[in-house]
């Protein structure tokens, strides 16, 4: 009666992990193509159920063979969850680590003596150790993850480590006769725990798949896609808060306002793009970093300067347009050369049109000039006009 009562246990158990893998892939399968990582977590998550419901039904490790095979392929299928943990990170793993466990298991399992525990525990031993390795990649995972959900994809992966080496002692006491034969009960312990890691860790892979589509998501409302710096929109956002801020205590914010000069601009769509990323590269590295760029229009970009004077924004202006000039043909493949206007926020303005409005002024006036300089607003409540031309 045990041994039906412990084989409905393990056969019921492979059902629910093949209903599992099922229902992971209804969930996402409108998205498959771009999460890879799920994909292989639902190729791994199948093919352990199917061949663990085949080891169960024509009770495999009763003989050296089955036993070599269905070991193989198991841990195969435990390697493709490993896989699929890897790729969260933006990483492989490697051939060797996917295929050699199973290689060695089977070699072992044919060298084993003819005792169906002993080949059992030896299953146990090694499948332990790659989920152990899968603990180790969920907690490695890419920064996009957040660390909650890294800690609680690992602590799955721990229940099954816990869950492994709980039935590879009881049948070592067995097989050693330490202890008498295990009781449905303890035996109940390992095929829970090995349920409760293949659920909670699927669950948590679909939450970090939902986690990183609203970044995604986040990313194309916020961001210029091309580029990566802000849009238009969030742009003059933060720069409502920055100039709130700014007012508050009495800060001085000024803006810069930079258009590549129409006749160094590539016909080539590609060298295009190249530039505008090395353009958008270059304001990131030159200011600092409290300093907030955005793409305004096709060639155009903004930077909000917090606590920047008219004097200060010049000089990062001008660091900005000479950094171009000498790097652009080595970084892009052609020279090309900005226009830069700025404006330092007057007293009476609260939005960064009004000081944007001022500063697109100022580039004009550069652009009328010929290009490749910088120019800055008109005084109005504040110091004095500036002008730093090219050399």
């Amino acid at each position: 009666m045990k041994q039906l009562d412990a084989f409905t246990l393990v056969f019921a158990a492979q059902f629910a992990f093949l209903a599992l893998a099922l229902a992971t892939f209804l969930v996402v399968r409108n998205r498959m193509r771009s999460e890879p990582a799920l994909v292989r977590w639902i190729q791994g998550l199948g093919l352990t159920a199917l061949v663990s419901l085949a080891t169960v039904f024509f009770n495999a490790y009763e003989t050296r063979v089955g036993a070599a095979l269905a070991g193989f392929v198991q841990i195969l299928g435990v390697g493709l969850l490993m896989d699929a943990v890897a790729l969260l990170g933006g990483n492989r793993a490697p051939r060797a680590a996917i295929f050699l466990p199973g290689i060695a298991l089977a070699c072992a399992q044919l060298l084993q003596a003819d005792d169906p525990d002993s080949r059992r525990m030896l299953f146990y031993l090694v499948a332990g150790g790659q989920l152990v390795a899968c603990t180790a990649l969920a907690l490695s995972a890419t920064a996009e993850v957040s660390l909650r959900s890294r800690l609680l994809l690992a602590a799955g992966f721990l229940i099954g480590v816990i869950g492994f080496a709980w039935r590879a002692i009881e049948l070592t006491n067995q097989v050693l006769a330490i202890s008498p034969e295990t009781s449905g009960a303890r035996a109940a312990v390992g095929v829970l725990s090995s349920y409760v890691c293949l659920l909670w860790t699927s669950v948590m892979l679909l939450q970090i798949h939902f986690e990183r589509s609203d970044a995604a998501s986040k990313r194309l409302v916020t961001l210029d896609p091309l580029t990566g710096a802000f849009n238009r929109r969030t742009l003059l956002r933060l720069g409502q808060r920055e100039i709130a801020r700014a007012q508050r205590h009495g800060h001085a914010l000024s803006v810069l306002h930079l258009r590549v000069d129409d006749a160094t601009v590539p016909h080539d769509p590609g060298a295009r793009d190249r530039m505008l990323l090395h353009l958008s590269k270059t304001l990131a590295a030159t200011l600092q970093r409290q300093d907030i760029v955005g793409r305004l229009d096709e060639t155009e970009f903004g930077a909000i300067l917090p606590d920047a004077t008219i004097d200060q924004a010049l000089n990062a202006a001008e660091r900005v347009r000479v950094r171009i000039a000498g790097s652009a043909r080595n970084e892009v493949g052609n020279d090309y050369s900005v226009s830069i206007g700025i404006a330092e926020r007057a007293a009476n303005e609260l939005q960064p049109g009004q000081i944007l409005a001022h500063a697109e002024a100022a580039l004009m006036r550069a652009r009328t000039e010929g290009g490749n300089r910088v120019e800055a607003a008109e005084a109005r409540q504040f110091g004095r006009a500036a002008i730093s031309q090219s050399g």
